[in-house]
């Protein structure tokens, strides 16, 4: 039983669960849970970090974790995604700038970057058949051509940073509210182009907020006011051509 004890001393201290009372179990239940994975947290940073030369190593790495919660540091993780698809065997150092045609983005590869003291946000592409099933196939579907207004492919890569399924197909559009490059991929142009526009979230969801959504909208207003001007248009001329015929 000394494992068991030991860890739920490392849990009790620094408790949520502990320190509030709820009339609702579920909601203990919860903050007990945020207890055992902060517990797991420092075990395996104990792993992996010495921490011997700190006074308390776990105040300290409590400390540390509050302050990435509030700065939002902790987006700079690299995801579940990331690491499972990373490959740390080969031991070749990452180059400081890849195409967006490639399996392989980095963002803001843009000189030196060996003194930063955040990590990179690499972009690396897998099969959207393995993370999606054929009951889930619509996921699958390129969000850049559902914008551009063609039908989705379903043979896409996930991109593991920002959770989008995208294709490497060029295709062209000549819409306003389009990338104008025509020699450029969906998975270029969502990076290079439809990514520093802010079109998609986080998600990989639309923002309505975007210039380029608002051109869209604005544009499918304009058609559809042109149509209903023919349609009027035709409906009068029917109308005249039938007043006439009964005057005959």
């Amino acid at each position: 039983m000394q494992g068991v004890d030991r860890l739920d001393q490392i849990r009790a201290r620094f408790s949520l669960a502990d320190g509030h009372s709820f009339k609702r179990w579920h909601k203990k239940l919860g903050l007990a849970l945020i207890d055992v994975a902060r517990a797991n947290a420092y075990l395996t940073r104990k792993l992996a970090v010495d921490m011997s030369k700190e006074r308390d190593p776990h105040r300290a790495f409590v400390t540390e974790l509050i302050s990435e919660l509030l700065s939002g540091k902790w987006k700079e993780a690299p995801s579940e995604r990331q690491m499972f698809y990373t490959d740390t065997s080969s031991g070749e150092d990452v180059p400081e700038q890849a195409s967006p045609s490639s399996t392989v983005w980095i963002a803001g590869g843009n000189g030196d970057t060996r003194n930063t003291g955040s990590p990179q946000k690499c972009c690396s592409a897998v099969a959207s058949k393995h993370f999606y099933t054929d009951m889930n196939r619509k996921r699958r579907k390129c969000v850049v051509c559902r914008w551009e207004g063609r039908y989705a492919t379903e043979v896409t890569d996930v991109g593991v940073l920002h959770n989008v399924c995208l294709c490497q197909s060029v295709h062209v559009s000549n819409k306003p509210y389009t990338c104008p490059q025509t020699t450029w991929t969906c998975w270029e142009k969502y990076h290079r182009f439809y990514l520093p526009n802010k079109l998609f979230s986080s998600t990989g969801k639309v923002r309505t907020s975007s210039p380029l959504y608002k051109l869209k909208r604005e544009q499918q207003e304009h058609n559809g006011n042109a149509n209903d001007t023919d349609t009027g248009d035709t409906v009068v001329s029917s109308r005249r051509t039938a007043v006439r015929a009964i005057a005959l």
